[in-house]
């Protein structure tokens, strides 16, 4: 009898561990098979961008043209993790701020005309050309005009008209997001800062009868700016 019970024991002793590591294996059983699922799922997700294999973007700032103005980039992808890019615009220079405070203040914005162009080369982080988190540098030339005519006095007859130019260049780091859709739709948006170079040059003409005398005057900035755009348009 004693032997018996001896074997018994020895019977339960080596299937005790079998029977643990059976209860063991079935939720971690589970637990691989949940992670499977998530594996799957970001293969999929990921499988999904891959499919969008755009290789050139154009877009548009809507705005700008509430300016009005025009500002349009063409980007051309490099490799899956590189972009460059260049940009134009024209147009006036009235911004929506800019006519509040003229109506606030009472006062009329004399009519600016601006011309730029820009480049800039763009890393892709944690993501591709379609999309994706930029970061890159820019280079910004920015030349803006205007003609301001103060008026004629009735009783000197004596006019004053001013001319204004001033040139600007920006040099700096920008952030920016890309998101291109199944039918090519895109979305941008960027932000920087850098450093700018800007001169103005202004000529006021004082007119009497037929003598005129020229008023030069010229004036220099050297320091930070900030820059942003954000447009809409089609990749393929």
């Amino acid at each position: 009898m004693a032997r018996r019970c001896l074997v018994e024991v020895e019977v339960l002793s080596c299937l005790l561990p079998l029977v643990g590591l059976a209860l063991a294996a079935g939720p971690s059983e589970s637990v691989r098979s949940d992670d499977t699922v998530t594996v799957r799922g970001r293969a999929r997700r990921k499988a999904e961008k891959a499919r969008i294999t755009a290789r050139h973007s154009l877009t548009i700032s809507p705005f700008r043209a509430t300016w009005p103005a025009f500002h349009g980039r063409y980007e051309k992808r490099l490799t899956p993790h590189l972009g460059a890019d260049v940009a134009v615009g024209f147009g006036s220079w009235n911004p929506l701020s800019a006519r509040v405070v003229n109506a606030l203040t009472a006062t009329e914005m004399p009519d600016v005309s601006m011309r730029e162009v820009e480049g800039g080369l763009s890393a892709y982080v944690g993501g591709r050309f379609a999309r994706g988190m930029q970061l890159g540098m820019t280079v910004r030339r920015q030349v803006a005009t205007s003609e301001v005519v103060w008026g004629v006095d009735p009783t000197t007859g004596a006019s004053t008209t001013t001319n204004f130019e001033a040139r600007a260049t920006t040099v700096g780091p920008h952030l920016g997001l890309k998101r291109v859709g199944k039918r090519g739709l895109t979305f941008q948006a960027r932000v920087g800062g850098g450093w700018m170079f800007a001169d103005a040059e202004a000529n006021t003409e004082l007119a009497v009868a037929d003598s005129s005398a020229l008023l030069p005057m010229t004036r220099g900035y050297s320091g930070p700016m900030v820059f942003g755009n954000m447009g809409i348009g089609y990749s393929f």
